[in-house]
């Protein structure tokens, strides 16, 4: 249960970068630039 918890902590961590990550590519989309 333990690694359990440990995972969802993680899942947790890559939403937020991926939710990052998304909104930092909408800017630069809307200012024409590609990562």
């Amino acid at each position: 249960m333990a690694a359990n918890a440990e995972w969802r902590g993680t899942w947790e961590q890559w939403r937020n970068w991926i939710e990052y990550w998304l909104d930092r590519a909408r800017l630069e989309d809307s200012l024409s630039v590609k990562i």
